[in-house]
């Protein structure tokens, strides 16, 4: 994890170390954001379910907040939300000079019954930056009832900016399922960040198990639409390639800019 060593101490050292003291498992998740002249691979995201951490629970994730420098007053939040938690996810992520630090609080599933319904809260998180004051903002993530892939793909496009919407065309379209007609296996997430302009959709995709070397035709209409280097994206697609692709989020991000970014496994 040589390029995630930028977070040794922002607080990643002390949240693998705190885990393994505690025999704690825990889910390991990357990411990469792609804009205009931007990609950016240095994201992560470690998850884990609250009860492992025993009645301690709150005092272990607030500690490790504490390391991750956030602010006094997201602390309180998270505080006061926690018990509606099933899992907490703590992410790191570089955006240029910034070093950004985020806490997710996951509401519990609902009975296998139960048909989910827009609006519905899923997440709750906080981000922040770890090594400036300028970032401080709480997001919300909520369930998009289940409709069919065509309908999916519609509402994705829909909020795809004009400079991606030919690759995200190109995407969903390599990965649509068979049937398009009914509903896939899959969960979409609606997000908002309070005070910003970020409007973006989350699509979680890991129950199609397509491997992140299925997109990799992709990569030159990505460097050409977005002005990037294809040596990177073929580096980055060299190392991760037989690792699962698990979401794909699109939409507008605080700084007005559309972006792309992909969730995938380790290896």
């Amino acid at each position: 994890m040589s390029d995630l060593s930028c977070f040794a101490t922002y607080g990643l050292n002390e949240l693998l170390r705190n885990a393994a003291s505690r025999g704690v498992s825990f889910g390991f998740e990357r990411s990469v954001r792609l804009h205009s002249s931007c990609f950016e691979t240095r994201r992560c995201l470690y998850s884990f379910a609250k009860n492992d951490f025993g009645p301690e629970a709150i005092n272990v994730v607030l500690h490790v907040c504490r390391t991750m420098n956030a602010p006094a007053g997201l602390l309180q939040s998270v505080n006061r939300f926690f018990s509606a938690a099933a899992y907490v996810h703590f992410g790191f992520e570089c955006s240029g000079d910034l070093r950004i630090g985020k806490c997710y609080l996951e509401l519990p599933e609902q009975n296998s019954g139960w048909t989910a319904s827009s609006g519905r809260l899923q997440f709750l998180g906080f981000k922040w930056s770890m090594n400036e004051e300028s970032v401080v903002v709480v997001t919300r993530y909520r369930m998009i009832a289940k409709r069919s892939w065509d309908d999916v793909e519609e509402l994705l496009l829909k909020n795809t900016g004009t400079d991606l919407r030919i690759v995200m065309e190109s995407l969903l379209s390599r990965i649509r399922p068979i049937d398009s007609t009914s509903s896939p296996e899959c969960s979409l997430l609606e997000i908002e960040e309070e005070g910003s302009h970020r409007r973006s959709y989350d699509l979680n995709i890991y129950n199609f198990e397509i491997k992140v070397r299925e997109i990799a035709p992709l990569l030159p209409q990505l460097a050409d639409s977005l002005q990037l280097n294809i040596k990177l994206l073929q580096t980055w697609m060299d190392k991760f390639e037989a690792a699962p692709l698990g979401h794909i989020a699109i939409g507008q991000g605080r700084d007005l800019q559309s972006f792309l970014t992909l969730y995938h496994g380790d290896r």
